[in-house]
């Protein structure tokens, strides 16, 4: 039997490391959360500053709040930044395919990005929720023009300019609370 509290679990769809599409897969996703909150009727319960990562080793584990107070809980909010020990906010790494390249890329983002999006969950007292947060990079990463990209040691790197401008606004409806 599960402990009273708020548990967020992470889930990639489709799962992580693997392929988004026939033309791209996916080897490594990291994001340096800065803050994560789930915000309730009495305020915020948050962690801070931890690497949420899908890779060859696993994925994120479960997030416990066992002291979240009784309340509804109408918003999530999340912001990715750079710390001393990590140079980006987030990184991406995989390979594009087509008729006639498989080139590995990246993708590294140096500015911070916040996202909020809705959850609408009640934590009962005395009683355990638990919730999923699915992360769908498809649309994020396929609406890349990787023809606008610029190479470096054999991969494409999106670091700065407009495609960067442009995949940052759709990694932002990325998230979102699985029903």
């Amino acid at each position: 039997m599960q402990s009273p509290g708020l548990f967020v679990g992470w889930r990639a769809s489709p799962s992580l490391p693997g392929p988004l599409s026939d033309r791209v897969t996916i080897s490594e996703v990291a994001f340096q959360v800065s803050d994560f909150e789930v915000v309730g009727d009495f305020g915020p319960v948050a962690r801070t500053r931890y690497l949420l990562a899908w890779n060859a080793s696993g994925a994120p584990a479960q997030e416990s709040f066992p002291d979240a107070p009784a309340a509804v809980y109408s918003s999530i909010t999340l912001d990715f930044s750079t710390t001393h020990d990590y140079a980006y906010a987030y990184q991406i790494r995989g390979t594009v395919h087509d008729q006639s390249m498989n080139e590995l890329f990246k993708i590294e983002d140096a500015n911070s990005l916040h996202i909020a999006f809705p959850c609408d969950r009640r934590v009962t007292a005395g009683a355990a929720t638990t919730f999923s947060i699915a992360v769908d990079l498809r649309n994020a990463v396929n609406g890349i023009d990787f023809t606008k990209v610029d190479q470096e040691d054999g991969a494409f790197e999106l670091k700065v300019g407009n495609e960067l401008d442009k995949f940052r606004k759709r990694l932002a409806s990325a998230f979102k609370v699985e029903n």
